[in-house]
């Protein structure tokens, strides 16, 4: 089954009311502390193969990354384990910004 597209507006409605959706950043350390989407876990698509467990199965579970390449990588590994009900999020985290929904932008160290 192909992965399902979600866009970020889409995506923080579901994270806003519902318990069963989380969201992945699997982009790498360093980009997710420029910027991330709020409440987003960071699991690097680098890293993945070793710690996909970390993952809750059972769960809604959207992939989010700067643009969305990234994370549909992610998206099809992660199912290629067995998880299901994968969302790829569209646009990533350039158009979940640019949209001005919540995120965590830490002060810039001087």
């Amino acid at each position: 089954m192909p992965i399902q597209e979600m866009t970020p507006q889409e995506a923080n409605d579901k994270l806003q009311n519902a318990d069963d959706y989380q969201l992945i950043d699997v982009r790498e350390e360093d980009e997710y502390a420029e910027v991330h989407a709020e409440g987003a876990v960071n699991i690097p698509l680098s890293q993945l193969q070793e710690r996909y467990s970390e993952i809750p199965q059972g769960r809604q579970t959207i992939l989010i990354c700067r643009s969305g390449g990234r994370s549909m990588k992610a998206a099809e590994f992660l199912e290629g384990q067995g998880y299901r009900d994968l969302y790829n999020l569209s646009g990533g985290t350039n158009d979940w910004v640019s949209q001005e929904l919540p995120h965590v932008r830490p002060a810039s160290r001087e």
